[in-house]
């Protein structure tokens, strides 16, 4: 699902550096939902079915990109939330382990979007923790 929203941004976004960060999620969306794919067919187990293929050709914006990179922090936030519960929860040693690498992957790709969103002005930088050290 997370896929096709993001197509479907990437299609209608005006910035080059919002649509470059959005490339990058789908082409991550790609990954995982290819490996997580693979450890259910070697046990032979079903999968969904895309729903990538019902993307109109549309290329009117009904958002701001500072709308569709908030809705991406969610995307982000919600996606890295499920994978630590799965995370807590799997009993599969491989499973996990892959879990693990992808909660890595998705957390830089949110930072990644934040720092954007940071950039642009459409968020401040968060407080951050006095170093002591360097005063």
């Amino acid at each position: 699902m997370v896929k096709t929203l993001l197509i479907g941004f990437i299609q209608v976004v005006e910035s080059k550096d919002v649509r470059d960060l959005l490339i990058r999620g789908k082409e991550l969306s790609k990954k995982t939902s290819k490996e997580l794919r693979s450890i259910l067919e070697e046990d032979d187990l079903s999968s969904s079915l895309p729903w990538y293929t019902y993307v109109s050709d549309s290329t009117d914006s009904p958002f701001s990109d500072k709308l569709i990179m908030f809705h991406l922090a969610i995307l982000n936030g919600g996606g890295i939330e499920q994978y630590g519960f799965s995370l807590a929860t799997i009993m599969r040693r491989d499973v996990g382990t892959r879990y693990s690498q992808l909660l890595v992957e998705m957390m830089t790709f949110a930072d990644d979007g934040m720092n954007l969103m940071i950039k642009n002005k459409w968020m401040e930088q968060p407080p951050m923790a006095i170093k002591h050290k360097d005063l």
